[in-house]
């Protein structure tokens, strides 16, 4: 019989929020940085005839 192990959650795996230097450090154009940061209404609720 073999034992399950549970698998315990690695802290630090999250990346880093975006700031306007480490933008500009990895290339990305002020537009590239806002398209990132758009959110369509359809991630933020839930629409409720689909």
């Amino acid at each position: 019989m073999q034992s399950k192990r549970k698998i315990k959650p690695t802290k630090g795996t999250a990346l880093p929020p975006m700031t306007d230097q480490i933008a500009r450090d990895i290339g990305l154009t002020p537009h590239q940085r806002a398209l990132m940061s758009h959110r369509w209404p359809s991630r933020e609720s839930r629409h409720p005839y689909l």
